[in-house]
């Protein structure tokens, strides 16, 4: 397990980083994120409110994740006039955020990060496969 983040730079339309689901580990690929949207010329209005969406993703993978060698996993891309944002990680054996992902109701029990994120982006997309948990947003930039 990787004690730091890890970024990768595959290319220049593409941020990868790979970290452990610590919270201390949160604010160093939070800050890569918003830096690579800036290199891209998305504009800030839309980098901050991309950030923000990271962020909470990001910080629900991590409650999500079991404690121990778990990490969570981060891709977007910039194409065709869109970021596409996926984060993975594997989530505790008692099943953690099913209960959470009705966002058709926003007095559910739990927080509110993905209602966050569901008003932030044009959409989003949660899917659980046994233990691993990958959700998905995209959303419409100008980037240059």
């Amino acid at each position: 397990m990787p004690s730091n983040p890890q970024r990768n730079d595959i290319g220049p339309r593409t941020f990868v980083v790979t970290f452990p689901a610590r919270v201390d580990a949160l604010p160093g690929p939070r800050h890569d994120f918003s830096g690579w949207l800036r290199a891209l010329g998305v504009e800030d209005d839309v980098a901050d409110d991309l950030t923000v969406v990271f962020s909470e993703l990001t910080t629900n993978a991590v409650h999500g994740s079991p404690h121990g060698a778990a990490t969570v996993n981060v891709r977007a891309a910039c194409e065709d006039g869109e970021v596409v944002l996926d984060v993975r990680n594997t989530t505790a054996a008692d099943g953690y955020g099913a209960r959470r992902w009705d966002l058709d109701d926003p007095l559910r029990e739990g927080g509110r990060g993905l209602l966050i994120v569901q008003a932030l982006v044009d959409e989003l997309d949660v899917r659980q496969a046994g233990g691993d948990l990958a959700v998905r947003c995209r959303c419409r930039v100008r980037a240059g």
